[in-house]
């Protein structure tokens, strides 16, 4: 006799899971085709205009930056003539 209360036919190891590839696998495939969506021609307009101005901010503010670094490798340079080391 077993020295364990319990039954040891009770006590079995869970069913074989998949893979952990097979999972990985399953999961990066999407389960059906997404839904095309839809964008009226103005909602278009819109994001084309909200995407222009984002270029011309982003270009804008790298011109602002060569400047100001610009400024600042003068400023350096002159503190650097003004009291060598």
């Amino acid at each position: 006799m077993s020295e364990f209360a319990w039954d040891v036919e009770a006590v079995k190891e869970p069913e074989a899971r998949q893979s952990d590839e097979q999972e990985v696998q399953e999961r990066a495939e999407p389960a059906a085709e997404p839904e095309t969506l839809a964008v009226s021609v103005d909602d278009f307009a819109a994001i084309e205009e909200r995407i222009l101005r984002a270029v011309t901010m982003v270009k804008r503010e790298r011109q602002a930056r060569i400047a100001a670094e610009e400024r600042a490798a003068k400023a350096e340079a002159q503190l650097a003539n003004r009291y060598p080391c």
